[in-house]
């Protein structure tokens, strides 16, 4: 039999405004004959608003789906989940069969069965029986239906502008000169730091330095008079 397989993928986005990216995600998975599971949004009035979406789409455009809507944005992260579910479905239908099979010799002993006692007996066995195909049967129809239609949960993140945060926050130029100044401090702070080093150490360097330059004027000389 084929494989089956249950693909999933998140995919994280930062667009430019959400309600018009989330308009488009919708468009894209009804186009491929998909439908959104479910959506949440938080946040909308700040300058900071992110909406889930979770749709199911049919697997043979999940790749289609997935490239359309990373171009709604600027991907954060993606990730892409394969699960192959092909042993438990051939294991549930072996299961079926065999009990199934049991199901029928069960009616066929009702059938021929003439004392009361054996016959609440096998009906118990078939109400039994019948209870835990049935519960297989759902199992198997839920790994069938997750295989055919993928899962893509999508995260779209709103860009946020320096005027939108100034807006939503009356401190922002405040904060950003107080930043500016903390870096300037500590900029003069390792410069002090340097200029105490050297004076500490003035008596070695600056006989050294004296040294230095009293070679080299000598030997400049020496050159210009030869």
């Amino acid at each position: 039999m084929n494989r089956v397989i249950i693909r999933s993928a998140t995919l994280s986005l930062r667009v430019d405004k959400v309600d018009a990216a989330e308009k488009r995600a919708n468009s894209i998975v009804a186009d491929a004959g998909g439908y959104v599971d479910s959506v949440s949004s938080t946040d909308l009035a700040t300058s900071d608003p992110k909406i889930d979406i979770r749709a199911r789409i049919p697997v043979a455009k999940f790749d289609q789906v997935l490239q359309r809507l990373e171009s709604l944005g600027v991907r954060l992260s993606k990730t892409i989940q394969g699960q192959d579910v092909t042993e438990k479905v051939v294991d549930f239908d072996a299961r079926l069969k065999t009990m199934s099979a049991q199901e029928e010799v069960y009616r066929n002993m009702l059938r021929r069965v003439s004392s009361l006692e054996a016959s609440t007996q096998l009906q118990d066995k078939l109400m039994n029986l019948r209870a835990e195909i049935e519960s297989i049967q759902g199992q198997r129809k839920s790994l069938a239906s997750a295989a055919a239609l993928s899962t893509i949960e999508l995260t779209l993140q709103q860009q946020a502008t320096p005027a939108a945060m100034a807006q939503t926050d009356p401190s922002w130029g405040s904060s950003a000169w107080q930043s500016a100044q903390s870096s300037a401090a500590s900029t003069f702070k390792s410069l002090a730091v340097v200029l105490m080093w050297l004076a500490a150490y003035a008596p070695i360097w600056v006989p050294i330095a004296a040294l230095g330059w009293f070679v080299h004027r000598r030997s400049k000389r020496r050159v210009v008079a030869a």
